[in-house]
């Protein structure tokens, strides 16, 4: 199931629902998924992770502001290495 994730540090925005109507559809017309198949959401007043951002712009040239980071927590039974898992 298609999955857009919208994250931003800033408080609230204006019409949320409606930006999320608009991505369902895109995301469906991109995908070619029937939109009843696709999944919206919008986080709010996440804390961005600026010395990352900047550390990259430094070594790279990129700036900050087109830098973008995932973030996931994966539990340790979910990583194999040397044919067992760390969990």
């Amino acid at each position: 199931m298609p999955l857009i994730n919208v994250r931003t540090s800033l408080p609230a925005l204006k019409d949320g629902s409606a930006l999320l109507q608009e991505l369902s559809s895109e995301l469906a017309n991109q995908t070619g998924k029937p939109e009843a198949y696709v999944m919206t959401l919008l986080e709010t007043g996440v804390p961005m992770t600026a010395a990352f951002c900047e550390l990259i712009q430094v070594r790279t040239g990129i700036p900050a502001s087109r830098v973008y980071i995932g973030f996931e927590d994966v539990q340790a039974s979910c990583w194999g290495w040397n044919g067992n898992t760390f969990g």
